[in-house]
């Protein structure tokens, strides 16, 4: 057997890769936690873990080195495939901005989401009425008066015309007797032509014509003794109700609800949650790199520690 071929180490010099190619990793190949592992990976394992050992099964113990780094490769496709999810939340995890004094003064947000269905009715039934009975009496007692002072003027301007049909003509016929003579005499009596162009027309002209009615403290007065106005009243407006109104609800409303949560909470001293949070940088969980590596590398050789 060729010397070290039983070391991951021996496959990192002299083919520089053991991670799968992208077209067999598929949308593996783009997520953001393999993105980021990726260039680091191979001189990770070589800096780090050079002279892990290969597991001693039929997968790894062939004479053929390029066959052992076939199984190799497709050992850790396996395996990333089965942990990409968990891979992926750790990353992201990883990469969230992290204060460690949060949990002295923090705001924590709340959405709460309300469903709003059904109906809501307002019926009404029956009716409502409105009853008057008796009478409304308006009662007059004493006097009115009406009283009028100075004087009114009726003045008249321009002329007043008088047309007639006909026009005044004399027209003489005879009598029986006269009275003295006791002979035929002519009687002459005064009318109205009808003849056209004899047409009558009386025209009066007024010049500043005014007509004066003068009052000196006149009065004119009513006098009421218990005068009564009576309006009987025997009525009944009734409004009658056979209706319903319905609203339907089909609704979602959103809320948000903000609660701010301050002061010292479950520690006392603020250096106790730094010195949590170095502790936690510097341990191996918080390496996602070394974290990542040495996961794969369990599935193919033996821990060293």
């Amino acid at each position: 057997m060729i010397r070290g071929i039983r070391y991951v180490g021996y496959y990192i010099d002299n083919y520089e890769n053991i991670l799968p190619s992208g077209e067999s990793l598929g949308t593996i190949a783009t997520a953001p936690w393999y993105v980021f592992i990726k260039p680091l990976f191979n001189d990770y394992v070589w800096n780090n873990f050079y002279s892990r050992e290969l597991f001693d099964n039929p997968r790894f113990t062939r004479d053929d080195p390029d066959e052992i780094l076939a199984n190799i490769i497709k050992t850790i496709l396996i395996h990333f495939k089965s942990k990409h999810r968990i891979y992926d939340r750790m990353f992201d995890a990883y990469m969230k901005d992290f204060n460690p004094l949060w949990n002295v003064d923090g705001v924590v947000g709340e959405i709460r989401e309300t469903m709003h269905t059904g109906t809501d009715t307002d019926k009404k039934t029956g009716s409502d009425t409105l009853k008057m009975t008796g009478s409304d009496t308006l009662s007059k007692e004493g006097k009115e008066t009406l009283g009028k002072f100075g004087k009114e003027t009726n003045t008249r301007n321009g002329k007043r015309d008088l047309e007639y049909q006909g026009a005044e003509v004399d027209v003489t016929s005879n009598t029986t007797f006269n009275d003295d003579t006791f002979r035929l005499a002519n009687k002459v009596e005064r009318g109205y032509s009808t003849e056209q162009g004899h047409e009558r027309k009386d025209t009066e002209t007024y010049t500043n014509l005014k007509d004066e009615v003068e009052y000196t403290d006149r009065k004119d007065e009513t006098t009421f003794t218990n005068r009564k106005d009576i309006e009987t009243r025997d009525m009944t407006d009734a409004t009658v109700y056979d209706s319903q109104n319905q609203k339907t609800l089909n609704l979602k409303d959103s809320d948000l609800f903000m609660q701010i949560r301050q002061g010292n909470i479950g520690v006392t001293r603020s250096d106790e949650l730094i010195g949590k949070a170095l502790e936690l940088f510097g341990s191996e969980l918080y390496d996602f790199v070394h974290y990542v590596v040495n996961d794969t590398l369990n599935q193919i050789s033996y821990c060293i520690y």
